[in-house]
């Protein structure tokens, strides 16, 4: 998190002043990709989870918990799929 006290002082250009906007308070990061994720159709769902399952699958426990959380946040559907596809590709590599 920035911390206001280092930030650059607001610069001055003939009459206006140029500042930084904080984009963050009341910031929704997760609305837009829960809508692209509902315009999708199942299997496009079905496929993109698989993708993310892929990746996601090579890191952490901890990793994987935090990402689920984010994915849930966008749509609990989203984050449903990504779990369970992570889940199948555990059992298949067990059972290899």
């Amino acid at each position: 998190m920035e911390k206001p006290e280092y930030g650059e002082p607001p610069l001055k250009i003939e009459t206006t002043i140029m500042d930084r906007h904080d984009h963050r308070p009341g910031a929704d990061d997760y609305s837009q990709a829960g809508a692209l994720f509902r315009l999708m159709t199942e299997d496009q769902q079905q496929q993109l989870a698989n993708n993310l399952a892929g990746s996601l699958g090579q890191a952490s426990q901890r990793v994987q918990e935090r990402m689920l959380v984010y994915f849930d946040k966008c749509d609990r559907q989203y984050g449903r799929l990504v779990r369970d596809a992570i889940s199948a590709l555990k059992q298949l590599a067990e059972a290899s």
